[in-house]
């Protein structure tokens, strides 16, 4: 089944975007839109839930709580180091294995990566920046890095209608707009659950040959001229 295809045309958000009390205060179908919940019938959760360092008390201890923003330090092969802040799931997706693969380097006597989680909402941590010195001036860009103490923010919540949250925003004011006007309810449904996955269409060669072979050699498309109206003005 096409399940991913479906998915992706009725701009589901995979991702946590609050909890799931968060999400049904605001409206939100916990089935359609990611939580900080384990994946379960009716509710979509968060594919990371399972294997979530931030369990542990010494990650933070707030799963079931996000999902929320985490500093973290990283130090590459190359000896390359940085401060930065990213969502709890985008850490588990992009940062979790390399973390592993980098303590288990280093178990090995090899030169791993090191990547530590450093702080939480509301700490502060020291991310590289990328600044044009002559900025406001007539002079060319002069660009140079620069550090400067940054406190990790905090995670928008599915209440806060701003930018940041710009996906759980606009599902919740278009499911809104679609409960109170029956003749705005077309195409995908509201809820994911009433939708059925369409079928999918499986072509074998065979086919495909067959209908090549009943195709007249000499079916050339021919351009049609259109007559074009002229505009009316006035």
């Amino acid at each position: 089944m096409q399940t991913a295809g479906v998915a992706a045309s009725m701009g589901l958000h995979p991702n946590p975007v609050g909890t799931p009390d968060e999400l049904r205060r605001e409206g939100i179908s916990v089935a359609m839109v990611g939580s900080c919940a384990p994946p379960s019938k009716g509710v979509r959760g968060c594919s990371q839930y399972d294997k979530c360092i931030f369990r542990l008390t010494k990650n933070g201890g707030f799963r079931d709580q996000g999902p929320k923003h985490v500093g973290f330090f990283h130090e590459t092969h190359e000896g390359h180091r940085r401060q930065e802040f990213m969502a709890c799931f985008t850490f588990m997706q992009t940062m979790y294995e390399r973390m592993r693969s980098g303590i288990r380097d280093r178990e090995d006597g090899l030169r791993g990566e090191i990547i530590r989680v450093i702080a939480q909402e509301g700490e502060t941590i020291r991310p590289k920046l990328q600044v044009n010195l002559n900025e406001g001036t007539a002079l060319p860009h002069k660009w140079a890095r620069k550090t400067d103490p940054k406190v990790v923010p905090p995670f928008p919540r599915p209440h806060d209608a701003d930018l940041s949250n710009y996906d759980a925003y606009l599902i919740n004011e278009e499911r809104a707009r679609q409960l109170s006007d029956p003749d705005l309810q077309v195409g995908p449904p509201v809820a994911i659950e009433d939708m059925e996955p369409e079928p999918e269409t499986i072509i074998d060669a065979e086919t495909v040959n067959a209908a090549v072979s009943a195709e007249p050699a000499s079916a050339v498309p021919v351009a049609v001229p259109v007559e074009r109206k002229k505009p009316r003005y006035g």
